[in-house]
């Protein structure tokens, strides 16, 4: 990090960061279904895509402060990628399934697990903007941030022919990326009740980045949007610090949730009739804080000494 002042009320600064990170997701279907006649059905469907990437984030601010009023402004750059692999595993298995009208539809099976595929991971430049008031044991804080777009693009797709079995044509599986523009903001409210105790509440926007029209991984498609959830957020927050004598302590916790429908993929026996039943997935998120920190042992035996 770097920070230089351009004045007594200016001052600017840049940082960059290097970031190591894997993911991977899997969705699986798992079915089992007879009908009148005692035919045995089966459908077992899984796709699996994880990736590793290496690279660095690089981040430039300004602030400004005057009296009791603070502000700045902060630019995110794209991440720049050192390194990137990801990896695919693709299984269709479906037995004795019929049509609507009751014919037999062909036996299916189609497996394919690839490792080391190009990936291309395209991030959004941000704008932030934020604005502080101090009077008293008060302070408040307000803040937004803007996230550009980003185009549609392959993240990572299989290789034809390579470590696979196909009953049929052979297997594709793509893995694409696209985010719409974003605005988020939030605000903060600090109370110092005195030199010892202090408290504090936030509330936070997270909206979806996800497009309006996307193929989810939950459909087990052969092409899928990796940014899907399309559930926006709000963070709640607060907490209260302690100063002792020994120490300095904070503890405070955030809450946020959020659901959205998940359409019924299959209905087996295969020929009845198509079930319009959803089911709703529901994120119920708490994270707790709880810090402290210790002056250095000397410095307080010599302040209860008199030294």
């Amino acid at each position: 990090s770097w920070a230089h002042a351009l004045g007594s009320e200016f001052s600017i600064g840049a940082t960059a960061f290097y970031y190591e990170r894997s993911f991977s997701r899997t969705a699986a279907l798992d079915l089992r279904g007879i009908n009148e006649a005692l035919d045995v059905q089966a459908l077992e469907e899984e796709r699996t895509y994880s990736a590793r990437d290496k690279g660095l984030v690089g981040k430039v601010g300004l602030a400004w402060r005057s009296g009791a009023w603070s502000a700045g402004v902060t630019t995110t750059l794209p991440r720049w990628a050192i390194s990137s692999s990801g990896a695919i595993r693709y299984e269709d298995f479906e037995v004795g399934l019929v049509d609507s009208v009751g014919t037999p539809r062909d036996n299916v099976l189609v497996s394919s697990v690839q490792g080391g595929l190009p990936m291309e991971w395209k991030s959004p430049w941000s704008f932030g903007v934020g604005v502080g008031w101090s009077r008293g044991p008060w302070q408040i804080h307000t803040a937004a941030e803007y996230f550009t777009a980003v185009p549609p693009h392959i993240l990572v797709q299989s290789r034809d022919g390579e470590s696979g079995q196909s009953t049929g044509d052979p297997i594709e599986y793509t893995v694409v990326e696209e985010r719409k523009r974003v605005l988020n903001g939030g605000i903060g409210i600090q109370w110092s009740g005195s030199d010892d105790l202090s408290a504090f509440i936030s509330a936070v926007t997270n909206r979806s980045s996800a497009p309006d029209s996307v193929s989810t991984f939950t459909e087990l498609g052969d092409v899928t949007n990796h940014t899907s959830q399309q559930m926006d957020f709000i963070l709640l927050g607060g907490g209260i610090s302690f100063h002792t004598r020994w120490a300095d302590l904070t503890v405070g916790a955030t809450w946020q949730g959020s659901s959205e429908p998940v359409a019924r993929l299959v209905d087996l026996p295969s020929e009845a009739e198509p079930s319009d039943e959803e089911a709703r997935f529901e994120i119920d998120e708490w994270r707790f804080l709880f810090g402290f920190s210790v002056p250095f042992v000397d410095e307080r035996l010599g302040a209860l000494g008199g030294g």
